[in-house]
This record gives C-alpha cells, structure tokens and sequence, in this order.
C-alpha cells in the first residue's frame, strides 16, 4: 500500500518512489491547493528542473490556462 498524505499529495514510501522513478513518462503528483507536491525524474527532465524546484511551484504556473491537460487533472 502506498502511504499518501492526502492534503499535501506527499507519497512517503521508497518503494512507490522507485516505481514512480522507474516511470519513462513524466508523472507530477498535486495537493488539493494545487501545488506540485511530487515529480518523478521523467519530469524532471520534461520541465527541465529539479524536484525540490518543481514543488515550489503551483499547477498553473507550469500548465497554461485552457490546457487539454488540465481536463486530466
């Protein structure tokens, strides 16, 4: 089972995090406040910036308003 603090999205077990790593395709989890709360290395490489940085951020500061990919979140 994979541990998941649901108010902040924060997966907190290893073993999820090497499968989410293990992940060709980039995979960003979001809080409900819809802040980036986790991102595998394929996204790190897709956005082109780290994982600590990329949770600094909000969701709509990487995807741009009227996105087809906001209808997936």
């Amino acid at each position: 089972m994979i541990e998941t603090d649901w108010r902040t999205a924060e997966i907190r077990d290893g073993a999820a995090a090497a499968v989410l790593n293990a992940l060709p395709l980039p995979v960003i989890t979001v809080a409900a406040d819809g802040k980036i709360a986790n991102a595998n290395v394929a996204a790190e490489s897709f956005f082109e910036v780290s994982a600590l940085l990329l949770r600094r951020q909000m969701l709509h500061d990487l995807v741009p308003f009227g996105s087809p990919l906001l209808a997936l979140v």
